[in-house]
């Protein structure tokens, strides 16, 4: 442990349930009172058995998971900063749709800050059999904007009857003081496929007050979609 004027520093190797392993430094930063304002740190932690934690989550867990990066939080305001690569391995929290995608080894990168003007999202990117994604974006209180590119390469991941093929969505998102702007792009199975804007305009309360689609959408064979409709389809349009 070494103390500095503006933070305490912990140089620490640490191992513990799950074979969780630890080896990193941790930060505290120093506020003026002498107390800790600020926590934060730099390293590799991982865990070969997610299970051992499903106490504590209090829900399902298995897999296992490895982090490498860095992180800081300050307490006061929540403010973060975080950027590093996570892998996952066979990760099951105990919601069928995401454990099916979360199956074999998922990689991820991210790079993203929470401050006074909101949180940037500068990296996002996760790259597995299950799903493939990038995405950048702000989010703030009334002028939020994103881009997005996602893909579901085996729809049957998501463990929903009938459901399969490839899904790819790409689009943007912007927000004004009036409303919500989607332009999007998307294809499913029996080419299906969407291309267009949706805008939806806020309410008084804050919430949804309308939505409209201004584009183009087309599905080749909606008996693909029987299945998951619960109910005799057949046809396009």
């Amino acid at each position: 442990l070494d103390e500095g004027e503006d933070a305490y520093a912990l140089d620490l190797v640490a191992s513990g349930p799950g074979n969780t392993q630890f080896d990193g430094v941790v930060t505290a930063g120093k506020g003026e009172n002498g107390g800790v304002v600020s926590v934060g740190f730099t390293g590799d932690a991982s865990a070969t058995d997610l299970s051992a934690f499903a106490a504590i989550a209090d829900r399902p867990l298995d897999g296992a998971a490895s982090f490498q990066g860095t992180g800081s939080y300050t307490l006061e305001n929540g403010y973060f900063d975080a950027d590093g690569s996570l892998q996952t391995r066979d990760v099951e929290i105990g919601i069928d749709a995401v454990d099916g995608l979360l199956q074999g080894t998922t990689d991820a990168e991210v790079n993203v800050t929470r401050d006074a003007d909101g949180i940037t999202i500068r990296r996002a990117e996760v790259d597995g059999p299950g799903l493939e994604m990038t995405a950048t974006g702000t989010l703030l209180d009334a002028g939020s904007s994103a881009s997005f590119d996602i893909t579901l390469p085996d729809l049957t991941r998501l463990r929903a009857e009938g459901l399969s093929g490839r899904a790819a969505l790409r689009g943007t998102l912007e927000e004004s003081a009036e409303a919500y702007l989607l332009n999007l792009a998307a294809t499913g199975p029996a080419r299906t496929q969407i291309d267009g804007d949706v805008t939806a305009t806020k309410a008084e309360d804050g919430g949804v007050a309308t939505v409209s689609f201004d584009g183009t959408a087309a599905g080749g064979d909606l008996s693909a979609f029987a299945d998951l409709a619960g109910r005799a389809l057949d046809g396009s349009f």
